[in-house]
């Protein structure tokens, strides 16, 4: 056995270091942990090595006994940079953790540990943690990649990358040059070296396996002639993630019609804007429709393929006005066109103007998972109902959702014996850990996969007396152990200076209650000042402004904006939403109090969730 029963305790005890840390828990409060946990260190360290010696081999069985703990020593390297008790190594749990997330195909982990590594980096990286960074920057982040010089093998296996990334020529030589560049390191017999010039071969060997020039042409059917203008350019990506060879094994890059079930966090813009793409170069359609159930999916989807797209493509986004607002004529004289709305203002054009769906040939349904959203889900179902009795059957149609429990049904009803059920369960999601705050103010954690308790944060609540009104008798504090609003909003305000933070409200009238008692605690002299330190001054100013026009100065929604929080619903006016979900993007605003829409595919860097309730209306999660 690779890791013992010892071993888990030990990671369990590394997450909880990194948490106490996160929280700003005092060294005198941290647990007693019976086992030295940072001595996980040597086996991780271990494991990656084996995994990335089976990959260079192709060793099918070492593959395969040490793929498993692959995410026991990615999360390992992760905590071990949370928890800042060995920062002179932190460039290498860094680079370690991101490799041992991408060999084990969870390139959406290993990107956030990438971008942390380039917001810390150190001039005392080595060569080869240089290629292994730089190569990283350049598939995950889109950054420019650079030519490591510091040795002339490194340098020439840069170029020859450098050169295959941009003319799709050149890939056996790559493959015949890394064995002597391998060779020429080990002749050093420097451990340190060793170690990463076999992660850094593993990790090229893998994203060459996923490139696009060899992906791309072979999943469409197309010749890679037909790809290589965009393959060319600075937006493409560089290699195929698993949702996307998912689309890809299921002919869907070919024109079949599916129904795709896809986890959060795993790719779907991008494998949105690839079908588009096959399905333009291939002459199947030269429009295509996007119908996503709320305007602020069409918003960011709209926003997604204007950057994806640029100036190739007519994108038009029907506003959700029930007139005409849209010209046939006027999207008719491009090539080819990306319209963008939801199912009711689709269904206003069918009645209206119906003779435009013949020049549509693929249609792509976002979210069907809210099939299962109450009252708003039987609308989307019903709509698309609607539109199917327009939809011919030479059409493609492209249903997206996340875990759907009658995928089955719905692909059924939606394609009929014609398409198919694209699905993976070996698919990752983003991991998250769950914390439920107790009344003795501990956290209790658990992992998404855990069924027992990970870890937990003591005493992690310090209650304060509260300023007085004048004439009031009662001493009032901050938070209520039994108020869950006033402990979303104590974390919220202590947390969201490492990240997005959100406050979960299940209806609109909670939203304003909860920025209600915001405004009082600032009016109480209750230490705020973390929120606003987090924001952009020049933006949350702006915001504010905006609130004031449309509500007034006095406007709770107005006063808070100016310490930093902000609301975000479904009829919040539109202008309003898009400015929140900018400045959220940018990283110019960390704390919103928001519903559900926020959380129904809007894609903004949220990195704390508080619940204050398991009721979404009358209905629980």
């Amino acid at each position: 056995m690779i890791l013992s029963n010892t071993s888990s305790y030990m990671l369990k005890y590394q997450k909880a270091k990194a948490k106490l840390m996160e929280y700003d828990i005092p060294l005198k409060d941290y647990p007693r942990f019976p086992l030295n946990s940072n001595e996980l260190s040597y086996p991780v360290i271990y494991i990656l090595s084996r995994y990335a010696e089976s990959v260079i081999e192709n060793n099918i069985a070492d593959k395969e006994e040490f793929l498993p703990y692959l995410a026991i020593a990615s999360q390992y390297f992760d905590a071990a940079v949370g928890a800042k008790d060995r920062t002179m190594y932190d460039v290498d749990f860094l680079l370690s953790g991101a490799a041992a997330y991408f060999l084990s195909d969870d390139f959406g982990s290993a990107k956030v540990l990438c971008s942390e590594f380039f917001n810390r980096i150190s001039p005392e990286v080595n060569a080869l943690q240089k290629m292994l960074s730089s190569l990283f920057g350049y598939l995950l982040l889109g950054k420019k990649f650079q030519i490591i010089n510091d040795m002339p093998t490194g340098e020439r296996v840069c170029y020859l990358l450098l050169s295959y990334y941009t003319t799709g020529e050149g890939l056996d030589e790559i493959q015949n040059f890394l064995p002597d560049f391998r060779k020429e390191i080990y002749e050093n017999d420097n451990p340190m070296e060793i170690f990463y010039i076999d992660v850094l071969y593993a990790v090229i060997l893998m994203a060459l396996s996923k490139s696009t020039w060899r992906l791309l042409p072979h999943y469409s059917g197309l010749e890679p002639s037909l790809w290589s203008s965009y393959l060319k350019s600075q937006q493409a990506t560089k290699m195929l993630w698993s949702a996307q060879q998912l689309i890809g094994e299921n002919g869907i890059l070919s024109g079949q019609s599916a129904v795709v079930q896809l986890p959060t966090g795993v790719g779907k813009t991008k494998s949105i804007e690839l079908i588009i793409r096959s399905s333009f170069i291939s002459d199947i359609a030269t429009t295509a429709i996007i119908v996503a159930p709320l305007r602020a999916l069409c918003n960011e989807i709209a926003n997604d393929m204007i950057s994806a797209f640029g100036d190739e493509v007519l994108i038009n986004q029907f506003s959700d006005i029930l007139e005409d607002d849209f010209s046939l004529d006027s999207f008719l004289s491009f090539k080819s066109t990306i319209l963008i709305c939801t199912p009711e203002k689709l269904s206003y054009i069918l009645h209206h103007q119906a003779d435009f769906l013949a020049e549509i040939g693929l249609y792509i349904f976002d979210e069907g998972h809210m099939f299962d959203d109450g009252s708003r889900g039987a609308i989307y179902e019903l709509l698309i109902s609607e539109i199917q009795e327009y939809i011919s059957g030479e059409r493609q149609i492209v249903l997206l959702s996340a875990v759907l429990s009658n995928a089955e049904q719905i692909q059924e009803w939606l394609l009929g014996g014609t398409g198919v059920l694209a699905s993976d369960s070996k698919i990752k999601s983003t991991p998250k850990t769950v914390g439920f705050v107790s009344q003795t103010k501990d956290i209790h954690y658990y992992s998404d996969d855990a069924t027992q308790e990970d870890f937990y944060i003591p005493r992690s609540i310090e209650v304060v007396a509260l300023q007085k009104h004048p004439r009031e008798r009662k001493q009032r504090y901050f938070p209520e152990l039994t108020d869950a609003k006033d402990i979303a909003i104590y974390y919220a305000n202590k947390l969201c200076k490492n990240g997005g933070a959100a406050i979960f409200a299940n209806r609109t009238s909670t939203v304003l209650t909860i920025i209600k008692r915001i405004i009082e605690l600032e009016n109480r002299g209750y230490d705020l000042a973390e929120i606003k330190k987090s924001s952009e001054v020049e933006e949350i100013n702006r915001l504010a402004q905006l609130m004031a026009d449309y509500y007034g100065e006095q406007y709770p929604y107005t006063l808070a904006c100016r310490l930093g929080v902000v609301p975000h619903y479904s009829n919040l006016p539109n202008g309003l939403r898009l400015a929140v979900e900018y400045a959220f993007r940018t990283g110019a605003l960390h704390f919103v109090i928001c519903t559900s829409t926020l959380a129904q595919g809007v894609n903004i860097p949220i990195k704390y969730l508080f619940m204050t309730s398991f009721m979404v209306a009358r209905n629980s999660m």
